[in-house]
């Protein structure tokens, strides 16, 4: 997903509370706000801290030495 694509959709699950501030729940809200984090996550993981560290990946390298892991 590209940055405007994924910078629409948080914009489109944002709640306009100027706008509707009775139309949604907390319950609601809270939903969207959790959508938001999600695709945050999943696109762009960077953002969200979620990319795995050096350590982690020489972890998984020894965990899995038989993966083409360019190591030699």
């Amino acid at each position: 997903m590209r940055n405007y694509e994924l910078i629409k959709a948080i914009y489109d699950r944002c709640p306009d509370m100027a706008k509707y501030p009775k139309e949604y729940s907390i319950d609601q809200i809270f939903d969207r706000t959790q959508d938001i984090i999600d695709m945050i996550e999943l696109h762009r993981p960077e953002i969200a801290g979620k990319l795995p560290t050096d350590e982690s990946l020489m972890e998984e390298m020894r965990k899995y030495p038989h993966r083409d892991n360019h190591m030699d």
